[in-house]
Order: structure tokens, then C-alpha cells, then sequence
């Protein structure tokens, strides 16, 4: 093995370390690119800036980068209710991930951990895209055991409206969450949250969140806590408040959903936050947060610098 090989994947192994909360990843695309390529040079450009530029563009970045067969195309996303801080996080942290985890791949993408973001570069573009594929599904062990039925109307209620409500967004934001309760007079509440990459059209939108809302129903139907992530949306709910923050909820005196039978399966996300006693709890978490970040950009600049000095002869790393 060469110098530089070492270099790099010691360098690659220290900051898997540093990452415990890995974002999945997905690099089974089909096609590599050598290290020391136009192509490589322009994926590590477009990835390295996507944290400041969706900070920049409030959580959604699309861009595309160089000429001819050198193009490559990336975009950022981070889930509508989550802080800058946090945003910027997950977006570093599944940017470093794609560095270490697919270090010559044509195209890949990364959702974010533990909260949802998603990082995506191809040398086609998607954008306006309806993709579902490679999805990632998480559920809690726990199912739903008591009131069945009465948590199936109002999942399916809460389903409709936020499909209804996501895709009406527009360019920049395509994003709902609401609340609804499945038993009177009981604190049953279910949470859920919708997203879409904002260069959908309102149908795709729609398509996509019916076909995760399928997806929930295939993998963890009844689970008290699902979270379903498709390439071009997202889909959450639970049964204890999962936002970061009331962006994208219902407006006090919404109309009353539509009555839509559940035809094809729907999609959707996460959802609502309490504020209260939460001002004296908050700057322990920015800091450390800020600290996170920090240390993720020494690394981003690191890894890239190391990338650059791999030769054709570089370890493979699956």
C-alpha cells in the first residue's frame, strides 16, 4: 500500500470514529470515477458546499457543477422544522459520511441521523424527479395494541391533510406537520410530518408521499413510530412530539380534512414541539451543537484535502 493510501484511509477511519451516528448511505450505484478525474475534483467541490449553501437557502440547495461528461448534480435537504444548527449538522455530518463511505462512486445519497436531511449527487440530473428508490425505513419494536381501528382513521385523516398540504407548498418549501387525537378524552395523540424536495411538481409530491404511505404499510403497519425516507420525500409519524420546531404546522382554525379514502398508500413525517421550559435548556445543546459543527468543517476540509492526494491505486472502500 502507498504512502498516500494510508494516509487516506487512516484519515477515512478517524473520522468514521468521530461519527458514530452514521447516516445511511447508499452507494450500490453502478460506476466509479479515478480519484484524480475532473469529475471527482467537481463531486468534492459540490459536496463540501452544500452545508453553508442550504443554510444559505433556507434548508434546500439544488446545484449542478461543471461541463460535458464532468457534470455532476447535488442537492441538500434538510426536514422543514429542524433549527439552522441542527440543519447544518446534518448536513455535514451525511456529507462526510458520502466522503468516507463512497469515495469514488458516479452518484450516492445519504439521509441524515438522527434527524432527517438528505445529501444527493448523480452525474444525471434529477432534478423535478419523482425517485423512490433507495429508501431507508425506521420504526420503533412497539406496536399499537389497543383502540386499532380508531388509530387507523385518524392516521389516515391526519395522512390526507398533510399529503394535501405538503404539495401545495412552492419552490422552496414543500413541507406539513399537524396532530390529531384517536381517542376522546385521552391523551392519544399521533404526530406526523410530511416533506418533499421543493423542485416537485404538486402531482409527484403527492405520488411520492401516497407511495411512502405504501411503503409504511408493507414494513411497519400499527408500529407506534415510523419514519420512511424516499430520495425525493419524507414521511414520519409517532406517538410523542418529534419536531424541532411549529414551522409547516396547521394554522389554528384549519378546515376540516377531506374526506379521501386511503386509495394509494401516502406518505408523511414528523411533527410537533412544546416550547415550554425549553429557553434555560437551550444553550447547553447550541454550544455543543456549534462545537459539532465546528469540528465537522475542520473535518470536511481534511477529508477533501486528503481525497485530492489519492492516486489510481487507492484502497476501495465498500
Amino acid at each position: 500500500m502507498s504512502k498516500s493510501s494510508l494516509v487516506v484511509l487512516l484519515s477515512r477511519t478517524f473520522i468514521s470514529l468521530l461519527l458514530p451516528l452514521t447516516a445511511a448511505q447508499y452507494c450500490s450505484y453502478p460506476g466509479n470515477f479515478t480519484s484524480s478525474s475532473t469529475y471527482g475534483t467537481n463531486r468534492d467541490r459540490i459536496v463540501s458546499s452544500l452545508m453553508q449553501n442550504v443554510h444559505d437557502n433556507l434548508g434546500f440547495y439544488n446545484a449542478t457543477l461543471g461541463q460535458g461528461s464532468d457534470t455532476v448534480y447535488a442537492l441538500g435537504l434538510c426536514r422543514g422544522d429542524l433549527s439552522n444548527i441542527t440543519c447544518m449538522y446534518c448536513i455535514s455530518k451525511a456529507s462526510l459520511d458520502i466522503f468516507v463511505q463512497c469515495p469514488n462512486k458516479i452518484e450516492a445519497i445519504a439521509y441524515g441521523d438522527p434527524y432527517p436531511c438528505i445529501i444527493r449527487y448523480s452525474n444525471k440530473s434529477f432534478s423535478g424527479a419523482m425517485d423512490s428508490r433507495p429508501a431507508k425505513f425506521l420504526h420503533g419494536a412497539s406496536n399499537i395494541t389497543d383502540h386499532i381501528d380508531e388509530f387507523d382513521q385518524a392516521l389516515n385523516d391526519l395522512i390526507d391533510n398533510l399529503i394535501i398540504r405538503t404539495a401545495a407548498g412552492n419552490a422552496s418549501l414543500k413541507f406539513a406537520m399537524g396532530t390529531t387525537n384517536y381517542i376522546q378524552d385521552e391523551n392519544n395523540t399521533v404526530y406526523g410530518l410530511m416533506q418533499c424536495v421543493p423542485s416537485l411538481s404538486s402531482v409527484d409530491c403527492s405520488r411520492c408521499l401516497r407511495g411512502a404511505v405504501d411503503d409504511y404499510r408493507s414494513c411497519c403497519l400499527k408500529k407506534k413510530a415510523v419514519n420512511i425516507m424516499r430520495p425525493s420525500c419524507l414521511f414520519q409519524y409517532d406517538l410523542s412530539p418529534i419536531s424541532e420546531s411549529s414551522a409547516g404546522a396547521a394554522p389554528p382554525t384549519p378546515a376540516p380534512p377531506p374526506a379521501h379514502t386511503f386509495a394509494p398508500p401516502t406518505p408523511s413525517t414528523n411533527v410537533t414541539t412544546k416550547q415550554d421550559n425549553k429557553s434555560s435548556m437551550l444553550w447547553p445543546t447550541i454550544v455543543i451543537v456549534m462545537v459539532a459543527v465546528s469540528i465537522s468543517l475542520v473535518l470536511t476540509a481534511l477529508a477533501c484535502v486528503l481525497l485530492r492526494l489519492r492516486t489510481r491505486k487507492d484502497v476501495k472502500l465498500d
